[in-house]
C-alpha cells in the first residue's frame, strides 16, 4: 500500500505532463501512487495522461468535465488507496526535486504534532531552465508586531501568515486524514486556494517547513494564473471566510484572536508603511517628484488602513 499519493490535475497540459511524471519516477522514495485527473481538457492531455499511466503500474488516470484545479485535486484525494497517509498535490507542468517526497515523509515522520509540511520552491522557465531566485515568502509578526519575512530555516509557519494571505503554493505534504477532515480543497475559491487550505490545517495542528528546494515551479505563457478582478474577487472570498471564522476550542480562539490582531494592525497598513521605506532615500534629495508622491499617499493610506483595522479589530471583541 503506497504512504504517498501524488496527485496531478491535469488541463491542456500534454506539452509538459511527460516530464512532470519523469520527475515523480526518479524520486528515491518509492512507496507512492500517482494519480493523473483530466480536468475536461480540450487537447491531448487525456490521451498523454493515458499513455503515462501505461509507464508504472503505480500510475492511475481519472477524468471529469472541467470543474476547476480545487475539484480535479478533490476527485484525486477521493480516489487515493485507502491506506495512504499523504497527499502531494503537484502541478502538471511542475517539477518534483528527486529528494522531495523522502525529505517530506521524514519531516512528518518525525513531527507528529504537524499536520502538514512545506518547502521552497525554485522557478524554471518553459524549457526548465533556472530563473532568478524567487523564494517563498512567508510573512509573520515580528519585533513589536511589525511584519517581517520568516527565513526558510524557520521550522514552522504561524497560521496568522495563511490567514492574513501572505504567503501561499502548493508545493506541501499533506497527512491524508486531516485532509479528508477539514474538508479538502474549497472549490469556489480559483485564486488563494492554497493559502485557504494551508490556513485551515495550521488551524487545526501545525504547519512545518523544510528550507531545501523540493519543487520546481514553471512559468510560462499558458499558464492558468488570472490578474485584475480574478484576483480581487477571489481574495474578498477569501477574505469574508476567514473574517467570519469562529473557532471551536480555546486553542482556536487564541489563533484566530492572534490572526485578525497581526492582519488588521501589522498587515495591512504594514504594505503601505514599507513603500514608504522604501521611498524614504529618494526624499534625502528633496521632497519632490514622484518618489515624494508615493511617500504621502502611502504614508496617509497606511494611516487610514491602521485605523480601519483597529475599528474592526475592536469591534469584533465588542
Amino acid at each position: 500500500m503506497p504512504r504517498v499519493s501524488v496527485i496531478v490535475p491535469c488541463y491542456k497540459a500534454g506539452r509538459y505532463l511527460p516530464a512532470t511524471v519523469d520527475s515523480v519516477l526518479r524520486q528515491t522514495f518509492s512507496s507512492w501512487e500517482l494519480i493523473l485527473v483530466d480536468d475536461g481538457s480540450p487537447d491531448d492531455t487525456l490521451e498523454t495522461a493515458r499513455v503515462q499511466a501505461k509507464r508504472d503500474p503505480r500510475i492511475r488516470f481519472f477524468t471529469q468535465p472541467n470543474q476547476g484545479q480545487s475539484a480535479a485535486r478533490n476527485l484525486g484525494a477521493c480516489e487515493a488507496s485507502p491506506g495512504s497517509e499523504f497527499f502531494y498535490f503537484l502541478d502538471a507542468d511542475d517539477l518534483l526535486h528527486p529528494e522531495a517526497l523522502a525529505r517530506l515523509v521524514t519531516f512528518l515522520d518525525s513531527h507528529p504534532e504537524a499536520g502538514v509540511v512545506t518547502s521552497e520552491k525554485a522557478d524554471i522557465d518553459s524549457e526548465g531552465n533556472p530563473l532568478p531566485p524567487n523564494p517563498v515568502r512567508r510573512w509573520a509578526s515580528g519585533f513589536l508586531g511589525w511584519p517581517q519575512k520568516l527565513h526558510p530555516t524557520v521550522s514552522t509557519t504561524p497560521f496568522a501568515t495563511y490567514y492574513s494571505g501572505c504567503a501561499g503554493g502548493i508545493w506541501a505534504l499533506y497527512r491524508s486524514r486531516l485532509f479528508l477532515q477539514i474538508g479538502g480543497w474549497n472549490e469556489a475559491l480559483r485564486a488563494f486556494e492554497d493559502c485557504d487550505l494551508l490556513g485551515r490545517f495550521a488551524l487545526a495542528s501545525q504547519a512545518g517547513h523544510v528550507p531545501e528546494v523540493l519543487n520546481y515551479y514553471r512559468k510560462h505563457s499558458s499558464q492558468m494564473t488570472g490578474k485584475g478582478d480574478f484576483i480581487n474577487s477571489n481574495y474578498v472570498a477569501f477574505r469574508a471566510f476567514w473574517d467570519s471564522c469562529r473557532p471551536t476550542n480555546s486553542r482556536e480562539a487564541q489563533l484566530l484572536n492572534n490572526a485578525r490582531r497581526f492582519h488588521l494592525l501589522w498587515h495591512e497598513p504594514g504594505r503601505h508603511f514599507r513603500i514608504c521605506l522604501k521611498t524614504a532615500p529618494a526624499l534625502i534629495k528633496g521632497p519632490r517628484g514622484q518618489a515624494w508622491w508615493w511617500f504621502r499617499t502611502n504614508l496617509a493610506d497606511g494611516a487610514k488602513a491602521w485605523i480601519r483595522g483597529l475599528r474592526q479589530y475592536l469591534k469584533s471583541h465588542s
